[in-house]
């Protein structure tokens, strides 16, 4: 598993109570007989909307063109032809660098996408779901847990083992 300790913004996050969760389930359909422009799409948000902004040559290096999403069931990831969609997400990340805050484009980003159309090729969709959750009492390495007042973003939580 790949795993990085959390540092700067991410430590100090999780309260040790409850507390909700908002997650975003969004989707997005090509209509009939229309290109596969999402990535675009998302690109044009970024460059020319509010709050984003970033201007016309924001993410001008990224390759986009003829990228699309291969649906797999449950092995997206691994799928072979999924690769330059991946990189497309990963460079956006670098490329958005420390633009936006920590989550980047989190539940606020999919959600500003609506329902409906995305340009002349697409229509969106995106659900918005609360749930509950609460800071384990013990990390993955069996450390309890917060290491301090407020648990730290990230699924490992390192107490004093000399990583900074």
């Amino acid at each position: 598993m790949l795993w990085y300790p959390p540092k700067g913004a991410a430590l100090d996050k999780i309260p040790t109570e409850a507390y909700d969760v908002i997650h975003v389930y969004a989707q997005y359909l090509v209509l009939p007989d229309a290109t596969d422009d999402f990535l675009a799409q998302i690109l044009q948000k970024l460059r020319y909307e509010s709050p984003y902004n970033f201007g016309a040559n924001f993410g001008i290096n990224l390759q986009y063109e003829g990228v699309t999403w291969q649906g797999t069931n449950g092995s997206w990831p691994s799928d072979p032809q999924n690769a330059a969609w991946i990189k497309f997400w990963r460079d956006l990340d670098i490329e958005i660098g420390d633009k936006l805050e920590t989550v980047k484009l989190g539940e606020t980003f999919w959600q500003s996408l609506g329902n409906g159309p995305l340009g002349p090729n697409l229509l969106i969709s995106n659900e918005t779901y609360t749930s509950a959750a609460e800071l384990l009492p013990l990390d993955q390495l069996g450390n309890l847990r917060p290491a301090n007042q407020l648990g730290d973003i990230g699924s490992i939580e390192l107490q004093d083992i000399g990583i900074k």
